[in-house]
């Protein structure tokens, strides 16, 4: 794991991060960080900065990842994206005259780490924190970046939760998840399902998105006739799915966020014969489930956060697909847009200072970017530091085995 830059005196030093995930017993994801302090090459092309006193020129920015939890199927490709944008600022120059260099941390996903790695970076001297890990860890980190005025971005979070705790440095830059719900809902007003079933696992992370969809769908005024939670940790969903089926609901809302559990009810759904439309979330966008599921989900619709034909997010999948030779998705869109944002940020606030970067995010408005539907953009002037375009997030669908482009944005119908 990268973790901090070289200790004086250690000559070359030659650190790898390999990580492989596994999902049903498969491995669904590999990619390699190989950062070499005294060639300042890498294997995902990161230039970084020499120990010593060069190091001192570098500005550090840190970054809490889930490398190996439960929701690094997830946290890993938004850090992909966070790597490559700093490749490409490094090649161009850096900001300020500096070197942008990265010091990564694994907090496992586990909120109980997360504060702890996140002292750990302030004390590293880094000028703002990237936060692409889970909800629940973000939130523990919030403290100690609010006592040392440390910009913190949450670069895929969507609980509703993270911008009520008292922190004036804290950012969400994605979308929450009340405007998932919102938007799902304006496309299927005019569908005519009268009435729906409700499904997730019972991790935190779905347990509260269930929440926003049932106070989502109950303000719209949309029976819930059957609500199931598969258990984490479970081997099938048949017995939830077939309680659902029961129910004869006109759509299902799939609402699981981790991994195995939403491939069990793609395969209980299939295994069951049931055809009541599938509506899914961002989780979904997460391109491992097209080899973990694969087959099982064509015809699906989820909301997402990355519109294909933006020509932001198609200038990004061009460079993305030349790299690494696969395509982008959202998750990657993420990790990019992070540090897009604190760029800019420190160019307009002309210092590496934290109060002085927290204030330029603060103003940021109209701030381009490859997330969100067209014509979207940063926007933090409505001063709930959130900082995505409430019309910005899109549906999307899954055919053959693919994604499609948008087929609907916005929350309005």
């Amino acid at each position: 794991m990268l973790s901090g830059p070289a200790s004086a005196g250690s000559g070359v030093d030659d650190r790898r991060w390999h990580t492989e995930l596994y999902q049903e017993g498969k491995t669904s994801m590999m990619f390699s960080l190989n950062l070499s302090i005294a060639t300042s090459t890498a294997a995902l092309g990161l230039l970084a900065a020499a120990g010593g006193a060069q190091s001192q020129e570098t500005i550090k920015v840190g970054v809490l990842v889930d490398q190996t939890g439960k929701t690094s199927f997830y946290s890993q490709p938004v850090t992909e994206g966070t790597l490559m944008a700093v490749e490409e600022v490094n090649a161009a120059g850096g900001v300020l005259g500096r070197q942008i260099e990265l010091i990564l941390e694994d907090d496992n996903g586990r909120p109980d780490l997360s504060a702890t790695k996140a002292r750990k970076l302030v004390d590293d001297g880094v000028v703002a924190i990237i936060s692409n890990s889970n909800s629940g860890a973000t939130r523990q980190a919030i403290s100690v970046t609010a006592e040392s005025l440390t910009p913190q971005l949450a670069s895929a979070n969507s609980a509703e939760t993270l911008t009520t705790l008292d922190n004036s440095c804290f950012f969400q830059l994605g979308p929450v998840e009340s405007l998932q719900v919102k938007t799902m809902l304006a496309f299927t007003k005019t569908k005519g399902y009268g009435k729906v079933a409700l499904v997730g696992d019972n991790s935190g992370l779905s347990t509260a998105a269930v929440d926003q969809f049932r106070m989502g769908l109950g303000e719209a005024g949309v029976p819930i006739v059957e609500e199931q939670l598969i258990p984490v940790g479970s081997q099938t969903a048949v017995p939830q799915l077939q309680k659902v089926r029961a129910a004869e609901p006109n759509a299902i809302y799939q609402v699981a966020q981790i991994g195995p559990q939403v491939v069990q009810f793609f395969q209980a759904y299939q295994q069951l014969g049931m055809k009541q439309p599938i509506l899914g979330t961002f989780n979904l966008s997460s391109s491992s489930y097209l080899t973990t599921a694969k087959g099982l989900m064509d015809g699906t619709v989820f909301t997402d956060a990355f519109d294909p034909e933006k020509p932001e997010a198609i200038a990004f999948s061009e460079r993305f697909k030349a790299k690494f030779d696969k395509e982008a998705t959202s998750l990657e869109a993420y990790g990019h847009d992070s540090v897009v944002l604190i760029v800019d940020a420190i160019k307009r606030a002309n210092s590496t200072e934290r109060p002085a970067i927290c204030k330029a995010i603060a103003e940021t408005k109209g701030l381009p970017r490859v997330m969100g539907a067209k014509g979207t953009g940063f926007d933090f002037s409505r001063g709930d530091r959130r900082g995505f375009d409430p019309e910005g997030v899109v549906v999307r669908a899954i055919e053959n085995n693919a994604y499609t482009g948008a087929v609907f944005s916005g929350t309005k119908n």
